[in-house]
């Protein structure tokens, strides 16, 4: 049975009869779980298997949630373009797109947060970002892959860092209302009066966070996150600077927009 011979390549290993069977047993360094990965394949819909971590059971697809994702990086054509989701022309910050947290307009954590006034005599408005949501979030979304060899957590909280606290929504800033279809807690109204080709009318909608004008701003944060967690920021002008991330917002050609509450 292949399955034997991997397990008896794992740095630890042993074999045991329990109630008549013999259960083979093979241990990996936690930093080297993804040495099991090829095991892990041969033991797809086997009913008597079992994983410990640390001493303590756990579900095995929360311990090689990952694998199936490795195994199509390792066939994608740019590695490192398919954990930054470029791959599939939606950039994603975090370094892996398993975080469910895209950089689109419509994600829903540009809504993790809260407004006040501010701007210029206090008219406009500032969203602050929950910082501690979006961490939540993110480590609920990446629980399952906490343990592929690619997903790097220093990257992440460095990310976090360089996020801006509070963003301001102006005309022609890097940050507009992010529209909701209906009204909700924490949203707030806003009227915008848009004028284009010389004509002008006022747009009502309720917003309950913010979006990026275009993906610029987000790889500004990531090329800032790739100095604070010291990583070669060659890597991301090879991948990112010189490819074409497909742009997932409204365009604003010839409109200008003046917001009101």
């Amino acid at each position: 049975m292949d399955a034997v011979r991997k397990a008896k390549l794992a740095p630890e290993n042993a074999e045991c009869v329990k109630g008549k069977k013999t259960w083979y047993m093979a241990s990996w360094p936690k930093e080297q779980i993804a040495d099991a990965a090829k095991l892990v394949e041969d033991l797809k819909g086997m009913r008597n298997r079992k994983v410990w971590v640390d001493g303590k059971e756990s579900r095995w697809d929360d311990v090689f949630g990952f694998t199936w994702c490795n195994e199509q990086r390792d066939t994608a054509y740019r590695p490192l373009e398919y954990c930054f989701g470029v791959d599939e022309k939606r950039l994603n910050i975090w370094g892996c797109k398993n975080a469910r947290m895209d950089w689109t307009k419509w994600s829903d954590w540009f809504s993790y947060g809260s407004f006040k006034k501010g701007g210029l005599l206090k008219s406009g408005h500032v969203f602050a970002f929950d910082k501690k949501r979006i961490r939540h979030e993110l480590e609920t979304n990446l629980y399952k892959f906490r343990f592929c060899p690619h997903l790097n957590f220093k990257l992440i909280e460095a990310v976090l860092e360089n996020l801006p606290d509070e963003v301001e929504v102006k005309p022609k800033g890097d940050w507009t209302y992010k529209r909701d279809y209906d009204e909700s807690p924490g949203s707030i109204k806003i009227k915008e009066k848009t004028v284009e080709d010389g004509y002008s009318y006022t747009d009502e909608y309720h917003t309950s966070g913010v979006e990026p004008r275009t993906p610029a701003i987000g790889l500004a944060i990531l090329k800032a996150a790739f100095s604070s967690a010291g990583i070669d920021s060659s890597v991301m002008c090879q991948h990112f600077s010189g490819h074409k991330v497909k742009q997932h917002f409204a365009a604003t050609r010839n409109q200008q927009a003046i917001y009101t509450h």
